[in-house]
């Protein structure tokens, strides 16, 4: 529930359109969120919180990945940005999630 309400708060927060998976609409993206054990790409030798439903990879509207991730720091304390715990740094998409890691707010991590 947490990283569905981390989603909803970005896209509040932003005021923008979210992008997630357009697959259904002619797009590309098809596993920016949860993905299943058949889900075959590269992982994270750590795992990945998509694969337990906490990470959503996306693109906002009118921002770059690295303006939106900025913006976010800048806002960490944003009621509808709570549910955020890590962002990946230096991809040119947003992945957020819920996965605790016992260091204060939003830690940024590489891939």
């Amino acid at each position: 529930p947490e990283a569905l309400e981390m989603l909803d708060g970005i896209r509040e927060f932003f005021g923008s359109v979210v992008t997630v998976n357009n697959w259904r609409l002619g797009g590309q993206f098809s596993f920016r969120g949860y993905r299943p054990p058949s889900y075959s790409a590269k992982s994270s030798p750590m795992g990945s919180a998509h694969r337990i439903g906490a990470a959503f990879d996306m693109d906002i509207s009118r921002h770059t990945a690295e303006e939106a991730r900025q913006k976010i720091l800048e806002n960490q304390e944003n009621p509808l940005l709570v549910h955020i715990m890590r962002m990946e740094a230096d991809v040119r998409w947003l992945h957020c999630d819920t996965l605790e890691t016992g260091k204060p707010r939003i830690y940024l991590f590489h891939a």
